[in-house]
């Protein structure tokens, strides 16, 4: 939480008051100027996502409430490819008789919010 008091002041003489552990540590603050209070969050990490709120008192007009959803996208694994063994393969899978089955797994971890896997065939030209 951080608040910043400016009644009866301009702004840029406002009292602020804020718990360290609310303000991530350091990795969040405010800056304030005649007509806006900017949240601002370095480096954002994962675990920023979630609700956040802005209220605004008045003198002479009802208070204000605004909420907000920060979602923080992770960017995922580099995908890693296995057998039905569970084994990883590496650029050449293996010596495999035809007619017999093959199960190859593409495995994509430690995204946030949803990847696509796609399986392209040989001789198929991506561009």
């Amino acid at each position: 939480m951080h608040s910043v008091d400016a009644r009866g002041k301009y702004m840029k003489d406002a009292q602020h008051w804020s718990d360290d552990k609310m303000m991530l540590y350091g990795r969040a603050h405010l800056k304030a100027n005649s007509d806006k209070v900017r949240l601002i969050l370095e480096p954002v990490l994962r675990e920023d996502e979630g609700i956040y709120k802005c209220r605004v008192d008045f003198k002479k007009s009802p208070t204000r409430h605004y909420r907000i959803h920060l979602a923080v996208i992770t960017p995922a694994s580099k995908p890693v490819i296995t057998d039905s063994k569970g084994i990883e393969v590496r650029n050449v899978s293996g010596l495999y008789d035809s007619g017999t089955p093959l199960t190859l797994i593409c495995t994509v971890t430690q995204g946030k919010y949803s990847t696509d896997n796609h399986w392209q065939p040989p001789h198929v030209i991506d561009y």
